[in-house]
């Protein structure tokens, strides 16, 4: 990502969560030779958790983002996804961010902040769940399964205490909350637990998740 995005991205993520929970983030500056993580979030002169901050860009169709392109007789292209894969993205982001929050103490928090149009809260249940419900016949389940979720993150990424969705477009499923530990879950009802719109989610996904190993 460009600084100048990187700083657009930190600024409305800082910016919502303000608004929306009424929480305060503190940018760290970077350590030399070090790893460090984008935010302390304070109440009052006391540290509540660090948090690494990761983006989701939407990028053009193209082959390196998970797109067929195809030429036609007559010269035109056309595009069509076969799949962006957010799962895998999402399982990325977090491999990075959780080498990042090792370099502090507990707790540690991953924001995980979406900008990519294709993408939504419902990926991040796939990515830990490991399948996508997508509907029912006869009242049994259909499910895509996603071997992603079973990659070397699976022993790591229920480290983090707790992971914050943000999503940059307003839906019903803006903000959400997963935590991993109980400190993590103290700190998410607390803090941003009013932050979570009530009302119209899809019937796949709570308001509060504790992603279960």
């Amino acid at each position: 990502m460009a600084k100048s995005d990187d700083r657009k991205a930190k600024s409305f993520v800082r910016n919502y969560l303000a608004t929306a929970c009424g929480v305060t983030l503190r940018e760290l500056k970077p350590r030399d030779g070090q790893k460090s993580v984008d935010f302390e979030m304070m109440d009052g002169a006391d540290r509540v958790l660090v948090a690494e901050l990761k983006t989701f860009e939407y990028y053009p169709p193209s082959t390196d983002t998970g797109w067929v392109i195809s030429e036609d007789d007559d010269g035109s292209t056309e595009a069509y996804r076969v799949d962006h894969n957010a799962a895998g993205r999402l399982l990325e982001k977090i491999s990075t961010a959780h080498r990042q929050v090792l370099a502090y103490p507990h707790p540690w928090a991953v924001i995980l902040h979406n900008a990519d149009i294709r993408m939504d809260i419902s990926d991040f249940h796939e990515a830990f769940a490991g399948e996508r419900v997508l509907g029912r016949i006869d009242g049994r389940r259909v499910v895509r399964p996603n071997p992603a979720s079973y990659g070397r993150t699976v022993t790591t990424r229920y480290e983090v205490d707790l992971y914050i969705w943000v999503d940059e477009l307003d839906r019903p499923c803006r903000l959400g909350l997963y935590w991993s530990t109980p400190m993590g879950e103290a700190i998410g009802r607390k803090y941003f637990a009013a932050g979570v719109t009530q009302g119209n989610f899809p019937a796949r996904w709570p308001r509060f998740r504790t992603p279960s190993p």
